[in-house]
């Protein structure tokens, strides 16, 4: 497995887990009213994103993407 499949798998994964915690975040905000938990989470996404490193941005190959050329086993 190459690098760069490696940083694209990186890219997008990363980019998943930013969704997730934000999506927690609105629940505590919105669901819970509990702005701590809030804050925490916003700290927790942030943090993540210091790991999202550049060079997993220009793996992206979005354009050749073969997601939907791959046959279901």
């Amino acid at each position: 497995m190459s690098q760069q499949i490696i940083y694209r798998i990186l890219d997008a994964n990363l980019d998943r887990a930013r969704e997730a915690i934000r999506t927690i975040e609105e629940w505590c905000r919105f669901g819970l009213e509990n702005l701590e938990l809030c804050d925490r989470c916003k700290q927790m996404r942030q943090a993540l994103a210091q790991w999202h490193k550049e060079e997993f941005r220009r793996a992206r190959n979005t354009s050749d993407d073969s997601r939907d050329r791959v046959e279901p086993r």
